[in-house]
């Protein structure tokens, strides 16, 4: 975890258990931009889309308790919405399958704006069901009917039946940008997070707290093993609320899930049979947690292991932001030539395609640094190059 933060691809905290033991944690790194503040295990982060298994336990303990069922439509609840709702399950919420449309707000929705989308909403995506199309449109409905049916708010359930139960005595909901014992998060040249309001509902914790919220979950003590399971359930594999997991007939061999949410991201990862946990927290996003969970995975196994290597993409666009494309690009040809036992140049074309795509967003106004960016794809891999670099070239142009 060292050589992975001196490489530049973790700064945050980590918490490792076996067979119910804490055997390894740490805070590495800074706990804001101004590199003057050391981060500390009692540090709490936004967990991103990790957040969304309080919704999905929520609505199973309502479950268990008889008082709503997966195949209840939106409508059940909230019949004042189109009549799209009447064919809109909880299990569609649940799984993603809803067909609600994903739409680009001006700012950031609070919960006012994502009301006044759904009412004024006249036709799904697609017939609920029958394709998987994730976003926060469906966590939300799922947290208003936590509120319907439970006759509490949700952050108040929450509280109530999820927090205080397992001892989580760290955990908050919904915190302000400059609350306490919260870390800020931060880019590669260590510039803050513009952290805004967002829809409500979302759960910040420190690492203890996130085991304590596995060891509960895969204890049976907030719901049942069936229900556990059942949440798990995805269309086609696809993931649920609580991620993504997979099954050996009816034993579960590991619970993984991601999040991000700005510059913060985290990940969870938790195998019941050799009963290892692995526990992510960054507050400067890199897209490696995964890599350094499979690092970790393998040590407890004593197998051999390798330190993941730097994202391309991730330092490339925000050299391009700061400091212009031609020192970017000089940069780059620097690591091409020196540093490739430290960046990862295994998928080099789809890291740069990426960071094009990135400046290609019309919302960054980097079209101009986009089209360099595609125009030197395309030269440099004119064998492999997809038409994608080619059509955004000329897309761009006409601007």
């Amino acid at each position: 975890m060292n050589e992975a933060h001196a490489r530049g691809i973790f700064n945050g905290n980590v918490l490792v258990a076996e067979k119910g033991t804490i055997v390894y944690e740490n805070a590495i790194g800074f706990a804001d931009g101004s590199q003057k503040q050391t981060l500390e295990m009692d540090l709490r982060f936004n967990i991103g889309s990790m957040a969304k298994e309080f919704d999905g336990v929520a609505l199973m303990m309502l479950k268990e308790q008889g008082k709503l069922s997966l195949d209840d439509k939106v409508s059940d609840y909230f019949p004042e919405l189109p009549p799209w709702s009447e064919r809109v399950s909880i299990r569609n919420l649940i799984q993603y399958t809803s067909g609600l449309p994903a739409p680009d707000y001006p700012t950031e929705p609070l919960d006012d704006d994502v009301w006044q989308f759904l009412q004024t909403l006249e036709q799904l995506d697609f017939e609920p069901g029958t394709v998987y199309g994730y976003n926060n449109h469906n966590v939300f409905l799922r947290k208003r009917i936590v509120e319907k049916v439970s006759g509490t708010s949700f952050n108040e359930f929450v509280e109530q039946y999820m927090l205080a139960p397992l001892a989580m005595d760290s955990a908050a909901i919904d915190l302000a940008a400059d609350a306490e014992k919260f870390a800020k998060a931060f880019n590669n040249r260590f510039i803050e997070d513009d952290y805004t309001p967002y829809m409500s509902g979302w759960v910040q914790l420190t690492a203890k707290d996130l085991y304590r919220w596995v060891q509960g979950l895969h204890s049976y003590q907030l719901i049942s093993k069936d229900s556990l399971f059942e949440l798990f359930t995805g269309y086609n594999g696809e993931q649920t609320p609580l991620g993504h997991s997979l099954f050996d007939g009816e034993t579960l061999v590991y619970h993984y899930h991601h999040g991000s949410s700005y510059n913060f991201e985290s990940s969870l990862y938790h195998n019941p049979g050799e009963q290892f946990t692995v526990l992510l927290l960054t507050n400067n996003k890199n897209f490696n947690v995964g890599s350094l969970t499979n690092a970790i995975d393998a040590i407890l196994r004593g197998n051999e292991y390798s330190v993941p290597l730097a994202s391309i993409y991730m330092n490339l666009r925000t050299r391009i932001f700061y400091d212009g494309y031609e020192n970017a690009m000089q940069w780059y040809a620097d690591i091409s030539s020196n540093e490739r036992a430290i960046y990862d140049f295994s998928d080099e074309l789809r890291e740069l395609t990426k960071t094009a795509d990135y400046l290609a967003d019309e919302q960054r106004g980097r079209a101009a640094q986009a089209i360099k960016l595609y125009e030197y794809i395309v030269q440099q891999f004119p064998a492999s190059a997809t038409e994608h670099a080619k059509q955004q070239i000329e897309v761009l142009g006409h601007l």
